[in-house]
């Protein structure tokens, strides 16, 4: 995990942060439900919970001109 504090993607401030968590290896993520986006998904709806705070789970879009393609699917 990888945390600023002071900035997020909305702006900077003292009330802002953005956190970057990495996820194991792709060939130890084989279940649907440790895809990137379904480990999104729960992040997400537990961090909801949270009454005082705006918390965004997301997956970042692919690397551009990185595939074949699309870019570099992160699931």
């Amino acid at each position: 995990m990888f945390a600023v504090q002071g900035f997020s993607f909305g702006g900077g401030g003292q009330n802002t942060g953005v956190i970057f968590v990495n996820l194991k290896d792709w060939s130890e993520r084989k279940s649907p439900d440790l895809h990137a986006d379904a480990i999104a998904g729960r992040a997400m709806a537990g961090l909801s919970q949270i009454k005082d705070a705006f918390v965004f789970a997301f997956v970042p879009p692919p690397i551009p001109e990185l595939g074949l393609s699309a870019g570099l699917p992160f699931s």
